[in-house]
């Protein structure tokens, strides 16, 4: 053996160990025996080495020592070599924003030395080309690289090609380009390409066909997967079916993408929020870090301090507000500075108030602002610094809240010591009649009725002083409380009534039930034109209140009853063509309705002062990305106001004697109820509650009757002869109850209703051929998990005795569309159980 043989052998070992310890991911290591390597000892070993160490320096973001080492290997030492050099000192003068140069090297690479050097060159250089919107050369470079020269190569040059048509709206072409991409040659392009496939589809809004191509993506490309399914997420969040949104957001690591993984916890917060699991929300919350999303991170430590808010855990509340800073969200900070105050105000700590008060200006959100500056007037009107109480009330615009900006008028007017600005401010009240159209009913109607007693006291030539208005205010006040009292004690709660209220039965014809499933909306019919002739006129009667001051306050509700399968209801309801029977009855379970009572939803949904932002929570946090056309804010906007609906019992009430009693279940349906073991047990416990609740009602109207008389009284004191604007007063405070109260005669039908009380002015209110009704967006074609198991909202459907023997295939039917619709597989598709009614009807 020779020494050129020990030398090259040599080379050749120094060569592979290296190797081997680039292998084991210990590049220092790798680059001391390929560094052993010399051109004397080997020529092609040691082309093979400096392209090594070009590589391994890049690897460690030694860009320097990388193109020293690349620039080594020279063209005579080996084609094969010097084109791997070549194509790889392109990137590193593209890294470097020498473009120039990168395409220099590309271009130096023929093909016929190295096919894919060559076909990676060409990539190369179309896509620099693309990025630069130079689309002709682009579309050349990139046409040059062949199937036969690299599958792999070819499947990333069909994607950027598919990138270049796209950027031209050639959709078409596009989309040929990509379907040309096939796992097997690469499966990092395939992902992209069906990514990309499916972001054409959602631009043309055929989210259907978006979904299948978002779907073939598996988990090459973490943050491309990732995306793919937060994508997914939203598509059905748009379709309010929250469950199946779930399903892709839960799929999503934080090893996949931090940011996309950050937003997926917030919006799975928001959801458990949306169907009223706020513990479950929290956990997805505090898995919301800041370097994922700074603005998602606000959004929820304020929600989780509103969380922490409403379970009286104040300190818990404060710690979480206080995590929310300026840079992180504007808007988000300046309602946790007015939160923190806020809580601070109910500890009765003014200066704590102040210190957070100040901190909020109007650049940002004018409506905390004009809060924040109402609520620091009345800090100084207490401390009896007028002149700086009315600094601050003259704060607060009309524009930026109407209620505030009220009750800041009045405050204005009483305090002035000017006859003619004092004119001026009771006008500026007086002239607000926006109030039930923001999310403070309690304060817009407080403002609403001290607006009534000021034009009463007006008309009367009464002095308008502090004294005249609380006198009476103070006792409407007492009515608000008690009205909102009933309410609570009618609201079904199901946690107190576990296992005893579980299912509620809805009756109507069967075309309209079909138009339920499929448009996932009740319609509310208006109160006065219901089958009871009494409706909304019992209690006024019983209080004297005039029929005619309703103050163009309308009502709007849909009905259900504890009666399932009932005969008398199947003959009254639901009929087709005037015949008795031939309807339908649906079937909720307890899971459809809220369980939490809410006095700012449980009516005029559509409308105390500073406790509306300290409660709130953040809108739900999805970005339009510029990569993926995901659906924008407003699409979840829509979704995120969908609640679930709050469901009150009936009052049942003879107007010639005592008789009180309200809808509940009746004794003989627990003994046909197969899953209570001991029916005389369970009905005495719960007739006990029922009638304690009875009790409680009655108690409360004899309180409501007692402070009507006191206002009629008040009016006779102070010589009013005019009392209208008060009998308006009194009758809109009580409409959420009118409506809850039913005549005696009915009380068969145990019913219970969805109510909505509302202005005549409400633009909800629609028009169809005679009728007028709110459409009242559900969750019917949902479902929900329970026990890990998937259940219908809709549990069961009775048809009538005489109803049309097609209606059950035509209802399944109907159902299997609309889960398909949604893009659930048939697999896991749930009918509801449908039953036809056994009830004896001649």
């Amino acid at each position: 053996m020779n020494d050129q043989d020990n030398t090259s052998g040599y080379a050749l070992k120094q060569l592979n160990i290296g190797n081997s310890w680039y292998g084991r991911g210990d590049l220092e290591q790798a680059c001391i025996y390929w560094q052993n390597v010399h051109r004397e000892d080997s020529i092609e070993a040691y082309a093979n080495a400096r392209l090594n160490l070009g590589i391994a320096f890049l690897e460690m973001g030694d860009t320097q020592s990388a193109e020293v080492y690349l620039n080594q290997v020279l063209e005579q030492d080996g084609l094969k070599f010097y084109m791997a050099a070549q194509v790889t000192l392109g990137p590193l003068f593209s890294e470097k924003g020498d473009i120039k140069q990168a395409c220099k090297y590309w271009q130096n690479v023929p093909r016929e030395d190295s096919v894919e050097a060559y076909a990676t060159a060409r990539l190369n250089l179309g896509i620099v080309s693309l990025e630069k919107g130079d689309m002709q050369n682009a579309e050349v470079y990139l046409n040059q690289v062949l199937k036969e020269d690299d599958v792999k190569i070819y499947a990333d040059a069909q994607v950027a090609l598919g990138k270049l048509f796209d950027d031209k709206e050639d959709v078409g072409q596009a989309r040929i380009y990509w379907g040309n991409v096939n796992p097997e040659d690469n499966k990092e392009a395939y992902v992209r390409a069906q990514y990309n496939l499916g972001n054409s589809f959602l631009k043309e809004n055929n989210i259907k066909q978006a979904r299948v191509y978002w779907n073939n993506i598996e988990r090459i490309d973490k943050r491309i997967y990732a995306q793919a399914q937060f994508n997914l997420a939203n598509s059905y969040s748009g379709e309010n079916d929250l469950e199946q949104a779930s399903l892709y957001l839960k799929r999503i690591n934080p090893e996949d993408d931090a940011k996309i993984y950050t937003k997926a916890q917030y919006n799975l917060g928001s959801f458990y929020s949306i169907e009223g699991n706020l513990e479950q929300a929290c956990v997805h919350w505090k898995n919301v870090f800041k370097k994922g999303n700074a603005t998602a991170y606000a959004y929820a430590q304020y929600n989780l301090g509103s969380f922490y808010s409403r379970n009286g855990d104040m300190q818990k509340a404060r710690e979480y507000w206080n995590n929310v800073c300026l840079e992180d969200d504007k808007k988000t900070y300046m309602q946790a500075q007015y939160a923190l105050g806020y809580s601070f105000w109910i500890e009765k700590k003014r200066e704590k108030v102040i210190e957070y008060f100040q901190k909020i200006g109007p650049e940002v959100d004018k409506k905390i602002y004009a809060q924040a500056q109402y609520g620091l007037g009345q800090l100084f009107l207490d401390k009896e610094d007028i002149k700086q109480a009315r600094i601050h009330w003259s704060n607060v615009n009309r524009e930026d809240h109407e209620v505030v900006y009220a009750n800041a008028q009045y405050e204005l007017a009483l305090s002035s010591q000017d006859i003619n600005l004092t004119i001026v401010y009771w006008d500026n009240f007086l002239e607000c009649q926006n109030l039930f159209q923001s999310d403070t009913y309690i304060n817009g109607l407080g403002v609403y009725i001290k607006q009534k007693i000021v034009i009463c006291l007006k008309n009367n030539r009464l002095h308008l002083n502090k004294k005249n208005i609380e006198k009476i205010f103070i006792l409407f006040d007492y009515l608000c409380k008690y009205t909102i009292d009933i309410q609570q004690k009618l609201h079904i709660n199901f946690k107190d009534f576990k296992d005893k209220e579980n299912c509620f039965a809805h009756y109507t014809r069967v075309e309209v039930a079909e138009k339920i499933i499929q448009n996932g909306s009740f319609h509310l019919g208006i109160a006065n034109y219901m089958n009871d002739p009494t409706e909304g006129k019992i209690l006024l009667n019983e209080w004297k209140i005039p029929l005619d001051y309703n103050d163009n306050s309308m009502a709007f509700l849909t009905s259900f009853t504890f009666n399932e399968n009932s005969l008398n209801q199947f003959r009254l309801y639901g009929k087709q063509d005037g015949k008795d029977g031939s309807g339908l009855c649906l079937v909720m379970n307890h899971q459809f309705f809220d369980s939490a009572f809410d006095p700012q939803r449980s009516s005029f949904s559509n409308m105390s002062l500073l406790a509306d932002s300290a409660s709130s929570t953040a809108n739900n946090f999805i970005t339009k990305e510029k990569e993926n056309n995901a659906l924008s804010n407003n699409d979840l906007k829509k979704q995120s106001t969908r609640k679930k609906l709050q469901l009150f019992r009936c009052i049942y009430m003879n107007p010639e004697t005592d008789y009180i009693s309200i809808a509940h279940r009746s004794e003989l349906s627990f003994y046909f109820d197969d899953t209570i073991k001991k029916p005389d047990t369970i009905w005495n416990e719960y007739i006990q509650t029922i009638n304690q609740i009875t009790t409680d009602i009655k108690e409360l109207f004899v309180q409501i009757k007692d402070k009507v008389e006191q206002i009629k009284n008040v009016m006779e004191e102070e010589k009013i002869s005019n009392p209208d604007e008060i009998y308006k007063a009194i009758a809109t405070v009580l409409l959420p109850i009118i409506y809850l109260t039913k005549h005696a005669a009915f009380e068969e039908e145990a019913e219970c209703r969805i109510l909505y009380v509302t202005s005549i002015l409400d633009d909800v209110i629609k028009k169809g051929g005679d009728r007028v009704y709110v459409e009242y967006g559900t969750n019917l074609a949902d479902q929900y998990s329970q026990d890990g198991q998937s259940q219908n909202y809709l549990e069961r459907i009775y048809l009538g005795p005489k109803a049309d023997p097609r209606a059950e295939l035509n209802l399944k039917k109907c159902w299997i569309d609309k889960m398909r619709e949604k893009g659930m597989a048939n697999n896991d598709i749930k009918i509801p159980t449908i039953k036809k009614s056994d009830m004896p009807l001649a």
